[in-house]
């Protein structure tokens, strides 16, 4: 929670607002005054005056329970620092979801760090609550692969370092990357049993039934218990695979900035299936990428020959 700096000659009421709007960012739910009361060392009488003119402003919205969330003017803040706020990407997005049934998530990955910008879910199925939008979280294998290809080798080491699976391993996941243009993943031998129970338990309870610092171990663990990548002969001749996700990079001005992910979380696939699901995920991360990208021209995209190779662009490993 942000913390007002000692002597910083800041305005009280300023940091009471802003402490408002960051505890508002950060949680998943609406909430009441009183619920952001008992959060917050701010006196309830001044949180519902704070949140009355945040309200007016369209900084938050209140629901018929007076309970509260960001409102579209925050929001708006938000999505043109994340650049989210591209409502073809956001239909492409949406679209693929229902496609495929699944949660799906673009995330921005920096050196160290992803956060995610867009997730969409299915009209129907069952919803892992996820990570929240805008947040930044540490960058630890396997998230982020699908734009490995096209970081510098000092990148990579970085984010191999945090994998315990080997650098040799880790390295062809970066080549299968740049020869096919995603990468798919299913739990490791033996713990497929353990990534289900996960992964019910934060499906019955949802984001409001979980405190956050527990939510993200839960995440983390089921990413790791299910980081196990395929290889080509997997995809097109094994059956009745667990799979886990997909992820594919979204290239855009010659960049590979951003990743898209598709939540399958599916017990069993025969390869008709995998071979379906990595057709919907290719086509949307095509699509974003000519969405974002201001020189589609410019860009090389692994495994989709119809995209020319253009200097500068090609993926290092």
């Amino acid at each position: 929670m942000l913390e007002r700096p000692a002597d910083s000659g800041a305005s009280p009421p300023t940091w009471r607002v802003i402490a408002v709007m960051e505890l508002l960012a950060r949680l998943d739910k609406a909430v009441t005054v009183s619920e952001i009361a008992q959060r917050l060392p701010i006196p309830r009488a001044t949180i519902a005056s704070i949140t009355r003119e945040l309200h007016a402003a369209h900084w938050v919205e209140r629901d018929e329970h007076l309970r509260y969330r960001l409102g579209p003017a925050a929001l708006h803040l938000a999505a043109s620092r994340t650049g989210n706020d591209n409502p073809a990407a956001e239909s492409v997005i949406a679209q693929l979801a229902r496609d495929a049934g699944c949660g799906v998530t673009l995330s921005r990955i920096a050196p160290g760090t992803l956060t995610v910008v867009v997730k969409k879910y299915p009209e129907t199925g069952r919803v892992i609550p996820g990570f929240s939008i805008d947040q930044p979280i540490p960058l630890g294998y396997p998230a982020g692969a699908a734009v490995m290809p096209w970081r510098d080798r000092a990148e990579q080491d970085a984010w191999l370092a945090t994998s315990q699976v080997g650098a040799r391993q880790g390295r062809q996941l970066i080549r299968f990357v740049a020869d096919h243009g995603f990468a798919m993943f299913r739990p490791s031998d033996g713990n497929g049993h353990l990534v289900e129970v996960l992964v019910d338990l934060l499906t019955a309870t949802g984001s409001a039934g979980v405190a956050r610092g527990a939510r993200e171990k839960a995440l983390r663990q089921i990413a790791r218990l299910t980081s196990h990548p395929f290889t080509s002969t997997e995809i097109t001749e094994a059956p009745a695979l667990p799979v886990s996700y997909l992820s594919a990079p979204i290239i855009s001005d010659g960049r590979a900035d951003h990743e898209l992910q598709l939540g399958i979380l599916a017990t069993s696939t025969e390869p008709a299936q995998r071979r379906h699901y990595i057709d919907l995920l290719r086509t949307a991360a095509d699509q974003l990428s000519q969405s974002l990208d201001s020189h589609p021209h410019a860009r090389r995209v692994p495994g989709m020959p119809t995209h020319p190779c253009a200097s500068g662009t090609t993926p290092s490993t």
